[in-house]
């Protein structure tokens, strides 16, 4: 029989009030409307990561192991805001990551890269904006919310903020790609949405594009120099904020 610790979060606004994790096997957790009600998904939950890893080469416990859950820790949320909750940092969250154990995480992070491609591979692109009903996001906006998060996460431990992060990102990638374009990407022209695109159109709408907001940006910050301050409101018209946020009608 497999004992795992289990460290529990309730108190939570967005889904279900409970989750229950195990630090030990990062990413693995259950939520439930109830304590009970977790910690039973959370021994399926246990099973099916181990299936994960299996299906990976990694070793793990077969699918018949038994599981037996044990609660370590419980943490209750709160809100240190209006709009922002405040999730749990475990005791074990707090121990520093030693430099061996590193390779691990990457490899937990290329492996869930890896499922999350292989399930995009199967999905029709036209699915990508359907919306299931208004409670949940499309395939695009989940995407969107993934790249974003990361950089989100990222930022956290490097104490910058999360957009000079998404910036870096996507020049780095967009200078990889352009560096690495072959003859044949180099030379044609594809049509998308009725518009046709090159390699030169490309690489000029790179340059305009961020040279165009490069200059809205700097309206933008004239105009809160020229106001002292005073941020639109949406309808509400002009409020006397220096933390709120203007509206790009540069």
């Amino acid at each position: 029989m497999a004992r795992v610790n289990v460290y529990v979060e309730e108190g939570l606004t967005e889904g279900p009030p409970v989750a229950a994790w195990v630090l030990d096997l990062p990413g693995a957790y259950a939520v439930g409307q109830t304590r009970e009600d977790a910690l039973q998904a959370l021994a399926q939950e246990v099973r099916d990561y181990w299936a994960w890893l299996r299906k990976f080469g990694e070793g793990a416990p077969s699918e018949n192991e038994p599981v037996e859950v044990e609660v370590v820790e419980t943490f209750r949320a709160f809100k240190s805001s209006p709009d922002y909750e405040v999730n749990a940092l475990f005791a074990p969250d707090a121990r520093p990551v030693e430099e061996e154990e590193i390779p691990r995480y990457l490899r937990l992070l290329e492996m869930s890269r890896t499922e999350l491609l292989e399930v995009l591979s199967r999905v029709l692109r036209e699915t990508f904006g359907w919306k299931r009903d208004e409670r949940t996001r499309t395939i695009s906006e989940i995407l969107r919310h993934v790249a974003q998060t990361e950089l989100w996460y990222l930022s956290r431990l490097l104490s910058v903020d999360p957009m000079t992060l998404l910036l870096e990102a996507a020049r780095a990638i967009a200078k990889d790609h352009l560096s690495r374009l072959d003859a044949t990407q180099r030379g044609r022209v594809v049509t998308h949405a009725g518009e046709q695109w090159s390699a030169r159109k490309v690489v000029r709408r790179f340059v305009w594009h961020e040279r165009y907001h490069t200059k809205s940006i700097r309206r933008i910050f004239e105009a809160y120099q020229r106001t002292g301050g005073e941020a639109y409101q949406g309808t509400g018209g002009l409020k006397t904020s220096t933390g709120g946020s203007a509206s790009d009608h540069a």
